[in-house]
């Protein structure tokens, strides 16, 4: 008996913490069945993620709290669907059905689903979040599974819109207001063409919320993770010593140039530190020994043979 009590309270034991320790986020790259999977969108759509979870970090930080963002798996699961972009947009259900995750505790989980093929949903809609619901949560958060579904066709603008899902998963509701200390609202009900996210941000209030949210956990620095990061300041293809000297001008002097390299804020030793570093790697992956001929071909900093 007593053998049986100490096993039971060991289950009860795990079963709660499989409960307060939200899964990460998974992130799906959706392709309809009468649609072609573009390889080369996989990096856009992780630097989409990476970005919005560097929006968060930043805001939290900003308004006094930790730098608290969310997880994900930075492995984009690519699905194949097996019914066509007409009919997953009429009946979402079929989204369901094929790329939710199955799981048999009450946890709060969220997966990103980009859909390949349109640039909108039905209503001219630019994304949306599928809940299932299944009781009252913790935190202001119901115990559920959301999907935020957004289209990529053209993914220019859908940074603002996947960071505005998020925040609804996260408990966030529209605002009325237009503008937030100075920049757009990322909660504000009406879709932005302004694709940058770093002109947007979210007010105290919702940073409040933000601290309680079961997604959210302290994390160190996301904005300098390597898969994050492009060094190439002038877009020529490559990081070379052209990067290194106009970030070092950039630190004293303006620039046309983007020189924010770590995404802080401004441009500072830090940044010239990184793109010596990626120089240097890249000085190094061109060596005769390696392969005659390098290319910078990504925005997270990948250096593939030509």
């Amino acid at each position: 008996m007593r053998r049986f009590l100490f096993l039971a309270c060991a289950f009860l034991l795990c079963l709660s913490s499989s409960v307060s320790a939200e899964p990460p986020i998974e992130v799906i790259y959706l392709i309809p069945s009468d649609q072609v999977e573009d390889k080369d969108k996989l990096d856009v759509l992780g630097k989409m993620v990476a970005d919005v979870q560097t929006f968060f970090a930043d805001e939290m930080k900003r308004h006094g709290f930790e730098r608290k963002t969310f997880e994900y798996d930075k492995d984009i699961r690519v699905h194949n669907g097996r019914h066509t972009l007409k009919e997953y947009l009429s009946d979402r259900n079929l989204v369901w059905f094929e790329v939710s995750r199955v799981t048999w505790l009450p946890e709060t989980l969220a997966d990103i689903v980009f859909m390949e093929g349109t640039d909108t949903f039905p209503g001219n809609v630019a994304g949306k979040v599928l809940p299932l619901l299944w009781g009252p949560g913790k935190q202001g958060v119901a115990h559920g599974y959301s999907l935020i579904w957004i289209p990529v066709k053209v993914p220019d603008f859908m940074t603002p819109v996947l960071a505005h899902e998020l925040g609804h998963v996260f408990g966030l509701h529209h605002r009325g207001d237009l503008l937030t200390d100075g920049k757009r609202s990322i909660m504000q009900a009406e879709a932005s063409r302004i694709r940058d996210i770093k002109k947007y941000a979210f007010s105290f209030t919702e940073a409040e919320i933000l601290d309680t949210s079961v997604f959210l956990s302290i994390q160190e620095a996301p904005a300098v993770l390597d898969a994050a990061i492009d060094a190439d300041v002038n877009g020529d293809g490559y990081v070379d010593l052209y990067d290194v000297m106009i970030v070092r001008s950039a630190m004293q002097n303006s620039t046309s140039y983007d020189t924010d390299i770590n995404n802080d804020g401004t441009t500072d030793e830090n940044d010239l530190a990184i793109v010596k570093v990626k120089a240097m790697e890249a000085i190094v992956a061109a060596s005769p020994s390696r392969s005659p001929k390098f290319k910078l071909a990504t925005t997270w900093g990948a250096i593939k043979s030509r």
